[in-house]
């Protein structure tokens, strides 16, 4: 599947929300596995980003916030934009609805609609 690294690290913050959950060993699986491949992923997007930052920041504190002086919001924007729009290949796993149980945020719910597949009854013939 496609997807831009701005919806990487918006999945892997959805997946990251349900790994205290309890859950069917298949989706706990899927989770961890789907965990573990984006993170990969998102090592370059970090460093990359962090570069980003560095270069227009006119300070970065120990917190890792940084003030980016009036002057360079607008070529940091395009940049960092242009980063978070990067379609990237990725191989995952795909996650029923019923698997994750009872309850689930909207927020995670969004983060997830990447890798979220409706369940399918099977047609059943009388």
């Amino acid at each position: 599947m496609e997807l831009s690294i701005e919806k990487l690290y918006a999945l892997v913050e959805g997946l990251n929300s349900l790994v205290e959950k309890e859950l069917p060993i298949s989706a706990a699986f899927s989770i961890q596995k789907n965990i573990s491949i984006v993170t990969a992923e998102l090592e370059t997007s970090d460093k990359l980003r962090d570069k980003i930052i560095q270069k227009f920041a006119s300070e970065i504190r120990e917190d890792g916030s940084a003030d980016i002086p009036h002057e360079n919001l607008e070529e940091f924007r395009k940049e960092y934009d242009e980063l978070m729009q990067h379609k990237v290949e990725i191989e995952l796993t795909s996650i029923k609805h019923s698997q994750l149980g009872e309850t689930i945020t909207p927020l995670a719910l969004g983060q997830l609609m990447p890798i979220l597949v409706e369940d399918v009854e099977e047609d059943k013939h009388v």
